[in-house]
């Protein structure tokens, strides 16, 4: 039988202790009962009676886009994952992999569907795209930086050109297409939320499909979260909603490994127009799984860390 080590993690416990509660509160209900009178007791104080105001609620109001419309965006993603391996009790080694990717870019709408976003012009600043994992070649790219492409989404599948109309690779065309997914859709986050009062500092379950359009990327399972529009702020040059959340997903790799995700993050959402400004996310990953070696088993342990930032402006 083979046995699996799991590396204690350290957690934070906030406590609080309050000293002396019940003394303070005895010595108080003393006092009250020498100072009041008949005439004291039997009159409500105007805060008693007064009625508990509503909360505050908010509304999204989504609002076509429009031919012309430009825009930069800048973005930061990072997941990193180191994995021990052990069997009957002694360690085999490890291994740490990384991928990160981040880039600049401006774009300008040249064609609607309905009233997302479909046909673009965008050019990409600046472009890097880090893979190192121990089974494959290290990928170190900056294939798109310093290029302009137009995307076109307004039929399938898209149609990728320079902006001079040329053709691009396979690889080029592959890595537009991930990116820029989310074309000839209404913003994702913003149409998640809907349409309806949102109530300012109420924590609610979080829904599968907003926590989908959150996170933007991954084909975990999700299991639970909760998402408070926290608090309101200008952004800009518009008002804007604050969204904090956190969620728990769960994902397995074709090599076995399966892993537990903890994130939590932010979402400034602008409320006129209905349109993502900013997310922030921070994750932390438990590893577990199995392989074989030698025809015997061997069990994966080991934890990770997952960042992504970005940046909408409108311009």
């Amino acid at each position: 039988m083979i046995a699996a080590r799991v590396a204690p993690r350290s957690r934070t416990v906030l406590r609080a202790v309050s000293l002396g509660l019940a003394t303070v509160l005895a010595l108080g209900a003393t006092a009250c009962k020498k100072e009041a009178s008949p005439a004291s007791s039997a009159t409500p104080s105007p805060s008693a009676t007064a009625p508990e105001s509503e909360p505050k609620t908010i509304t999204l109001q989504p609002l076509p886009s429009r031919i012309g419309a430009r825009e930069k965006n800048t973005r930061k993603t990072r997941l990193s994952l180191e994995v021990e391996f052990w069997q009957d009790g002694e360690k085999l080694g490890s291994n740490a992999s990384v991928r990160s990717e981040e880039y600049e870019r401006e774009k300008e709408v040249l064609g609607l569907v309905g009233g997302a976003p479909a046909k673009i012009k965008v050019r990409y600043d600046h472009y890097r795209l880090v893979e190192q994992s121990p089974d494959k070649p290290k990928v170190d790219s900056n294939l798109l930086e310093g290029h302009t492409y137009v995307v076109d989404a307004t039929d399938a599948p898209p149609k990728i050109t320079t902006d001079k109309g040329k053709p691009v690779g396979p690889e080029e065309a592959d890595t537009l297409i991930k990116l820029h997914g989310d074309l000839a859709q209404d913003d994702p986050i913003a149409s998640a939320i809907g349409t309806a009062p949102i109530p300012v500092g109420k924590t609610v379950p979080l829904r599968q499909v907003l926590f989908r359009a959150l996170l933007a990327a991954g084909n975990g399972e999700f299991k639970s979260g909760t998402v408070v529009l926290d608090a309101l702020r200008p952004e800009g040059n518009r008002d804007a909603a604050v969204f904090v959340w956190k969620g728990e997903m769960k994902s397995e790799e074709d090599n076995g490994l399966e892993m537990a995700w903890h994130l939590k993050g932010e979402a400034v959402v602008g409320i006129s127009p209905a349109v993502t400004l900013r997310t922030k996310i921070d994750g932390a990953l438990d590893v577990t799984g199995h392989t074989k070696r030698n025809g015997g088993r061997v069990d994966l342990q080991g934890n990770g860390t997952f960042q992504d930032e970005r940046v909408d402006t409108p311009l």
